[in-house]
């Protein structure tokens, strides 16, 4: 290595220390609060020439996993902490790395130092990698920026690095460091900085995901800016205020999908939104709204009326939400079948167990379908759980079947005796099929859920002091 390239390597990575240590110390916090251990992820590496040196990262798994699963990072990792993912994402997790180029363990530009467990891969024409120093940047860490999201999912990860992902970059690593140049690995470094920012979102994934919601986003926020206008000016305003409009046109929807992007508003599809989903997007939202109004305010216009920023608000929540709303519950009429429904079912227990087993079988069920429940709680009887109606009591199983023509009771908890021999009874009059879930195939081997209060525990499982499960049900 050169003494000039050396002394400049040496004096960009204490300029990197020097500008990045906030940024440093804030992800070092981020990573002991979201998961309690050592900041620092170290590992054994091969450099140049094969002398082995430890390679500093931020941890992005838990600190007790040490080295169990494969030797390489896939999209998704199960093994990664919540912060483990956004660093994977952004790359950041390799800022400790400036540490190992004041060492000289490494350079800004080179290779990629493999794992020591991956050293019987340099061998024959291969073994020329270790020509060089290691670095952070260089055409592989480009080209692969993504490379957890390469490993199909039919195929060992570690099997497929060996035999597709190494050689490909060993070849492409002895051909560019064979002829390189200090002006070209200046433009790695510089490519490398455009795709570590630009590749942290996945913009094909996310666009064949969210681009419909994205554009009516857009279009929602620019209405409620426009239609907050209209509402507190009473009609068009002067054309002084023209200009001001027309800017609020794309700060606000820039400011508000960025702040909604950051804060997990995306991060499930529309058909799958929910109240967790509803919460992050009126938290970023409102962020990026009222972030976007204040530049709007300070810096562009300073007359601008500062009720346009609580109203605009109102109406962009209501606009942002009702798509949404509206999309989950057609997802959840439409059904990918219209089967004849020949197996009535009736599930007995409508607390939290009921509830989820009608959704189970509604969902998987081929030609049965869940035309409501029983439960011994006179305060539910009339009333919908999860959309469909609780019919009665035990003892109006006769009139119930006599109605529906039920065919199957799926009991969620299991009776006490006599209760059972009551309900054996009423379904053999009946000609119906008693099913007591819990005893059924693996339902039998699930852990006891908690007990819950009277009503709402007329499905919750119990454990009794003889061995034996029971409902709150059971005990009326």
């Amino acid at each position: 290595m050169g003494t000039c390239k050396r002394t400049l390597e040496v004096v960009l990575a204490l300029l990197g220390f020097a500008a990045g240590w906030p940024v440093m110390l804030a992800i070092a916090g981020a990573v002991w609060l979201d998961s309690p251990g050592r900041v620092f992820f170290s590992q054994e590496r091969i450099g140049r020439a094969g002398r082995r040196f430890r390679l500093y990262k931020f941890r992005k798994f838990p600190a007790a996993w040490r080295n169990a699963g494969p030797g390489v990072t896939v999209a998704y990792d199960a093994r990664m902490t919540r912060v483990g993912r956004v660093l994977e994402r952004t790359k950041l997790d390799e800022l400790p790395q400036l540490w190992n180029i004041l060492k000289g363990d490494m350079a800004f530009v080179g290779p990629r130092p493999e794992s020591v467990r991956y050293a019987r891969l340099f061998r024959g024409d291969y073994a020329r990698v270790l020509d060089f120093v290691p670095g952070i940047f260089g055409p592989n860490q480009v080209a692969f920026r993504n490379e957890a999201e390469l490993y199909p999912p039919d195929q060992d990860p570690e099997e497929y690095y060996e035999k597709v992902l190494f050689p490909a970059k060993a070849r492409r690593d002895i051909e560019y460091f064979s002829s390189s140049t200090c002006v070209k690995d200046i433009g790695w470094v510089a490519k490398g900085l455009s795709v570590s920012l630009l590749g942290a979102v996945n913009w094909k994934r996310m666009l064949g995901l969210h681009a419909k919601i994205l554009s009516l986003d857009v279009v929602m926020v620019a209405m409620a800016w426009m239609t907050a206008n209209l509402m507190r000016f009473g009609g068009f305003p002067d054309s002084v205020s023209y200009h001001t409009i027309l800017v609020g046109l794309w700060v606000l929807p820039a400011f508000t999908l960025g702040a909604m992007f950051l804060g997990g508003a995306y991060r499930h599809p529309v058909r799958q939104f929910y109240l967790g989903d509803a919460v992050r997007l009126v938290k970023s939202a409102t962020a990026g709204w009222f972030g976007g109004f204040l530049v709007l305010l300070g810096l562009i216009d300073r007359g601008t009326s500062v009720l346009l920023g609580p109203l605009g608000w109102m109406l962009m929540i209501g606009l942002l939400l009702t798509p949404r709303v509206v999309r989950r519950m057609e997802w959840e009429r439409i059904q990918p079948m219209k089967p004849r429904y020949d197996r009535p079912i009736l599930v007995y227990g409508a607390g939290r167990t009921g509830a989820a087993l009608a959704k189970c079988i509604d969902s998987f069920g081929r030609g049965s379908m869940v035309v409501g429940f029983l439960d011994d709680d006179d305060m539910l009887r009339g009333r919908q759980v999860a959309g469909l109606p609780v019919l009665g009591r035990e003892s109006d199983i006769p009139t119930v079947w006599a109605v529906h023509k039920i065919q199957e009771i799926w009991v969620s908890f299991v009776p006490k005796a006599a209760k059972r021999e009551r309900l054996e009874s009423l379904c053999e009059q009946a000609g119906v099929r008693l099913e007591i879930v819990p005893e059924v195939g693996p339902f039998s081997r699930l852990s006891v859920l908690p007990r819950f209060p009277a009503g709402v525990g007329s499905v919750a499982l119990a454990r009794h002091p003889g061995g034996q499960d029971e409902s709150t049900a059971a005990l009326h």
